[in-house]
Formats: structure tokens, sequence, C-alpha cells
């Protein structure tokens, strides 16, 4: 029925009101949902919601895994919210994404039972298969390291020496993951007269244009600050990592650890951060 304001949903399933609203409940007791995903209670709940940044407001993903994520998520909502009502319009964008992770998913899940896949390949209304199917999706493109370093750009996952350890096979490649996380400095340039005889009009528009960087400057140093405390602090996890790596920490005795570091770095920074690296290697290696 629709009304001046749009539809009226008085008597609707939405306000608990439908006409077959008991036997709706009914059949919403044969599956314990209190630690479903939809109560926000799944095991991989925060997974969840760190891979959720990464999926576009509007349209497809660019990535194959977070696009499985996607479509899998708006057909979980339909199921929880419609009972899959809508499963039509997500019938090939569900058979294409889990028919292409079929495999993947059956080999990185530890389901006993492989008939949730097909359950929900085939979008039947079966909440147990969607649970489980949930714990695998999340978990497989969780877990993808790709996925891992976008995660990480966004600030949704903490970049630690362990992280890089495991993700880059090259301090070459670890620096330039480095490099594509830092922040631009904001800019910010001080006005100034360019001739020493001016129009008082000239002085009008230069004390104007003064005033503007005046009150724009305090926003800039704490810009500034900011993010020169963030590549910092990037650059402090990977001095760490090549420390590691170099055998550093464990080869060299730890009296003698900073300043071996420290004529690295002097005689190989100005050359880039690997060269830093390779003269550790040289330096670790009269201790060995």
């Amino acid at each position: 029925m629709k009304t001046k304001t749009g539809y009226d949903y008085t008597n609707s399933y939405w306000n608990d009101k439908g006409e077959y609203k008991e036997k709706s409940k009914q059949l919403r007791t044969l599956y314990d949902y209190t630690n479903s995903y939809w109560n926000d209670k799944g095991e991989y709940k925060e997974k969840s919601k760190q891979l959720r940044t990464l999926v576009p407001e509007i349209g497809e993903s660019q990535n194959p895994k977070i696009e499985l994520y996607r479509v899998f998520q708006n057909v979980y909502y339909d199921l929880y919210n419609n009972g899959l009502c809508n499963k039509e319009n997500y019938k090939e964008e569900i058979k294409n994404v889990i028919e292409f992770y079929f495999n993947d998913l059956k080999l990185s899940s530890d389901l006993k039972n492989k008939k949730y896949l097909t359950s929900v390949k085939n979008l039947k209304e079966d909440y147990e298969a969607f649970e489980n199917v949930a714990d695998v999706i999340i978990n497989f493109v969780y877990n993808d390291k790709e996925i891992q370093k976008m995660l990480v750009s966004k600030n949704e996952i903490p970049l630690t020496v362990k992280y890089l350890q495991e993700n880059f096979d090259s301090v070459y490649k670890s620096e330039e993951y480095i490099r594509s996380l830092q922040k631009e400095y904001p800019k910010l340039a001080k006005p100034i007269l360019k001739n020493r005889n001016n129009t008082s009009k000239e002085l009008f528009e230069h004390a104007k244009l003064l005033e503007e960087y005046e009150n724009a400057k305090p926003t800039y140093d704490k810009e500034t600050k900011n993010v020169k405390e963030h590549n910092d602090s990037l650059w402090d996890i990977f001095y760490e990592y090549i420390r590691e790596k170099s055998g550093l920490n464990s080869i060299v005795p730890e009296k003698y650890r900073s300043k071996v570091f420290y004529l690295a770095y002097e005689r190989g920074h100005s050359y880039g951060y690997c060269e830093v690296y390779n003269e550790l290697l040289r330096l670790v290696e009269i201790f060995q």
C-alpha cells in the first residue's frame, strides 16, 4: 500500500506484523544465529570489519578476492534480511565468484562437509552453510598477501618487522613498500614582497595574505608534525627489519650494535637504504 510518504509498512514483516509472522519466527528458530555475523558475533568479525574498508562504496571491486567477499556479503545480508528473496539478482555473481575460487576455498577450509559451499553457490536458504562459508571466505580473503598489504596501507592492521619478513623476499621490495606508505608533507608558503617599493594597495594585499598564512600556520605545523611522526615510525620499523635480516641483532654483541649500525648508515644512506643493509652485511661479517 502506497502513502503520500512512500510505502506504508505498518503491517509488514519488517514491522513484525506480516501475515505469516508466527510461521516466520518458527522458521528462524530452526537455526540458532546467536553467534552469527548477522548478530555481530561471528568468529572472524574483526577481520570482516577490516575487509569492509576495502570494499568500494559503489560497484564492483577491481580486486577479485575483495569482489568475492563483497558478493558473498551482499547475499549473506539478503539471506537474513529477506530470506534470499533477491537471489535471482545474485545468481550469476555468486556462481561466478564461488566457482572461480571453488577449489581454493575447499583447500583453505576445514569444513568437514563440502556441501556447505555447494549450498551457498546454489543459493539455498541454509543458515548453517552461510555461517560456515562466511568463516572460510573471510579467512581466505584476509590471509591473502596482497590484501594484507592493502590493509596495512589503510592502517587497518599494524606494520611490524614480522610483517615485512613474511611478505617481502628482498630489502629492496621492503624499502619500496615503506616508501609507498609514506605521507606527503603539507605545503604552506610564506608570502613575500617581491619589490622594495610597493604601493599601498600591494602592501594591503600582502597584509591579507600574511594574515591568512598566520591563521593557517598552526594547522600546518600540527599536520607536519603528524606526518613526520608517521614517516619516522615507518623507517624505525624498516631499520629494525634490516638489523634483524643482516644478523646485527643476533651476531654482533649488544654493546657494539648501535655503533655498527651508525657506521653502516653513514657509509650507505646517501646511496639508498638498501646500501645501508649491504654495509651492515659487510660489517656483521667481521664478527662471524
